[in-house]
């Protein structure tokens, strides 16, 4: 608690710092003032938690002082010291908007209770001050504006921005993963915690892709300076780092230090766009925005597909794996990736898939294209119907892609019309009932063409096609290939 202590007898001013200092609490003099007009400019200079103000000072009296001194330091609690119980100065103090009307001399005891109330309130009003930081920076990223945010920004004048982000990767299930989010929120809170301010603001919170964030903003020139604030950066990375187990990792990014709010916003959109890079870079790690930024776009785009393709896992969607499964294989056939890339990538699949056998004997589309078949046979042992009538006929397309299926028989059992669902099932999904099929059977096919040693006929069997010339002709229309020479361009 920072304090400043206003009043015009020297003896008086010594005597109350002496009684703080002894106090046994955390509690810093920020400064004195002899008179009205010092205590304005120290108001404004040092925007104390509490200023001890005798109600009697030359060139301008307490009263006037709090009056004009609180649109000066808004949050600043003030306590009115008085030689006299003068009932009309108290009423007046009080509608001010001070905290206490006390009389000279004060007590050890009387000053004790005093200061164990101020210390509540002022976590009370740092709270608030912490929750509308957050308030405005969320309502800024989801509205694109925030209203009051200039306002709040301008009031108490802050000038140092910076941001953090922390990404957990894991394949825990729901409920550990919302114990990992709290002992996250808890790990964060400590290493925060006592940082908080008139002139410092701190806000942690949780993004909607499922980030956590911590914004910090200050005033140059505080006691708490860009050197604390790596101090409290670097507090933050070591605690989350110990909760690191097999199941969960996270990684965090730190921003620059900015000059207004607008740029620690373009530096936490910036650091969102660029966050897939772990995939290819690294778990488990502490990365600053500009390394990320120097990043080739190729890294990026591969981090980028990768973290789509463990989403897609997590979520069961099994074309959507399939897209990103096959952009991965022409990524790693086309471009370079060091062995260190690769072992991050694999290092990325084990948190988060859930694999850790033969990753270092297998080969990484060889053990992807295995959680495709895993993500396939998973979703048969999911339980309960699937939540519309669309999601039904998906969810019997890749169940059953490799029988006879159709739409009339679909219709059927749905007791709707065939054309109906069709009509129902384009508008849902973009597009026709048969080649969603399609699509699906040619996916599963390339999987069993790069990883199997089946002959032709056969896969085209496996995947639902008992016309062997059918199948080709659908496979070269899709690949713009023969399925013999896929096979050759997958195994190179």
């Amino acid at each position: 608690m920072r304090v400043l202590v206003a009043d015009d007898e020297k003896l008086s001013r010594v005597s109350l710092i002496s009684m703080l200092e002894e106090s046994e609490r955390d509690i810093s003099i920020a400064g004195e003032a002899t008179n009205g007009e010092d205590l304005l400019n120290a108001l404004s200079k040092m925007q104390p938690d509490v200023a001890f103000v005798d109600i009697r000072m030359p060139k301008m009296n307490g009263l006037e002082a709090i009056e004009r001194g609180r649109k000066l330091s808004p949050h600043t609690q003030w306590v009115i010291l008085s030689g006299f119980s003068e009932f009309d100065y108290a009423r007046k103090a009080l509608s001010l908007g001070a905290f206490m009307y006390l009389l000279k001399p004060l007590g050890m005891e009387e000053l004790g209770a005093v200061l164990d109330s101020l210390f509540t309130k002022i976590d009370q009003t740092y709270q608030r001050l912490d929750d509308e930081f957050e308030h405005y920076i969320l309502a800024a990223l989801n509205n694109g504006q925030s209203p009051g945010l200039a306002e709040f920004v301008s009031e108490a004048r802050y000038t140092k921005y910076k941001v953090l982000l922390i990404a957990t990767d894991t394949h825990a299930f729901p409920g550990q993963m919302e114990q990992a989010k709290r002992c996250l929120y808890s790990a964060i809170q400590e290493a925060v915690s006592g940082w908080s301010s008139l002139t410092c603001r701190v806000a942690i919170f949780t993004l909607t892709s499922g980030e956590t964030a911590v914004a910090m903003c200050w005033q140059e020139g505080e006691p708490k300076d860009d050197l604390q604030m790596e101090v409290m950066t670097d507090s933050i990375y070591h605690r989350i780092n110990r909760l690191t187990d097999q199941r969960i990792a996270y990684t965090q990014v730190d921003s620059s230090i900015y000059t207004n709010i607008g740029g620690m916003l373009a530096g936490l959109q910036d650091i969102r766009r660029l966050l897939p890079l772990r995939a290819v870079i690294g778990i488990n790690h502490r990365f600053s925005l500009e390394e990320l930024q120097k990043q080739p776009p190729a890294a990026a785009h591969m981090g980028l597909v990768m973290t789509k393709l463990v989403d897609d896992y997590h979520h069961h969607l099994y074309m959507d794996y399939c897209r990103e499964l096959e952009e991965i294989t022409t990524l790693l056939r086309t471009e370079q990736h060091s062995k260190q890339q690769i072992k991050h990538m694999r290092s990325f699949i084990q948190y988060g898939m859930n694999d850790s056998t033969e990753l270092e004997t297998v080969e990484l589309t060889t053990l992807l294209t295995r959680h495709a078949d895993k993500l396939l046979t998973d979703k048969k042992k999911l339980e309960g119907e699937p939540p519309d009538m669309i999601s039904e006929v998906i969810y019997s397309i890749e169940q059953h892609y490799a029988s006879n299926i159709s739409i009339a028989q679909l219709a059927e059992r749905l007791r709707i019309t065939p054309n109906y669902l069709s009509s129902t099932f384009h508008k849902k999904t973009g597009t026709t009932f048969t080649k969603y099929l399609t699509r699906l059977r040619i996916h599963r096919a390339k999987e069993l063409l790069s990883t199997t040693n089946l002959p032709v006929k056969d896969i085209a069997l496996q995947v639902g096609y008992y016309s062997t010339r059918h199948f080709v002709k659908l496979f070269i229309e899709s690949e713009g290939c023969y399925p013999t020479e896929y096979k050759k361009q997958a195994r190179l």
